[in-house]
């Protein structure tokens, strides 16, 4: 529908708007009656839309560890994502050459069991490629999931990690971890990378994760969880 040149030089009646047809993906017409927000924007296929996610990544919680036994990052995981990841920035142990460790939060409780398994792989700039997996890393011996061998604390030494979940809220699929970071170890003027991989045998939902050190406290640190978007 649109407006004849007779009716554009005369005034425009109300019989004339109401014989207008309202303007579609694919005919010209009216602006649709909008939706009275500052949340939407009109669009070429003449609806309202929100715009679209500026970043694929959703803050959703953050966590500062200060001299922590643990840190838990356990508000904000749901069905909403299939993937998350959190990133861990400036960790600090209260005791140098600490190792980081964590837990899963799974069917409503952190698991201190036995069931847990893990791969992790680190090389420093010091020495070879050091591995540490096999037997004492499989199902039925770990408590937790190792993350990092060795951090450093002294001389301004800090580690930082990325660990990324999926499918948390799955009830049916076994609980994996992976992550990854650069890594300041105890040994002066040295960095190195790790990487690795973990698993609970549990198949309730994830509901959190518990960092904590094998030793002593988290000085400090930041723990920032993500929302990957699914689309």
């Amino acid at each position: 529908g649109s407006f004849t040149l007779a009716q554009l030089n005369t005034a425009v009646s109300d019989a004339d708007v109401a014989s207008t047809a309202v303007a579609t993906a694919t005919v010209s017409g009216l602006v649709p009656t909008p939706p009275n927000n500052t949340t939407t924007f009109l669009r070429g296929d003449a609806t309202f839309a929100a715009p679209a996610s500026a970043s694929a990544l959703t803050l959703l919680s953050t966590v500062t560890a200060s001299a922590s036994a643990t840190v838990d990052v356990d508000t904000t995981f749901s069905s909403t994502y299939d993937a998350y990841v959190v990133v861990v920035s400036g960790i600090v142990p209260a005791t140098d050459g600490d190792a980081l460790w964590c837990r899963l939060k799974i069917g409503g409780s952190y698991i201190t069991t036995a069931t847990y398994a893990q791969h992790i792989s680190s090389m420093t700039s010091a020495t070879v490629d050091n591995t540490y997996a096999g037997a004492a890393d499989a199902v039925g011996v770990l408590t937790g999931i190792k993350l990092i061998q060795n951090i450093g604390s002294t001389a301004n030494n800090n580690s930082n990690l990325e660990v990324r979940i999926n499918n948390p809220a799955s009830t049916s699929l076994k609980k994996l971890i992976y992550w990854s970071g650069p890594v300041h170890p105890a040994t002066a003027d040295t960095v190195g990378h790790v990487e690795g991989g973990g698993m609970n045998t549990g198949t309730a939902a994830l509901t959190g994760i518990r960092f904590y050190g094998e030793v002593g406290n988290i000085t400090s640190g930041t723990f920032r969880l993500y929302g990957i978007a699914n689309s």
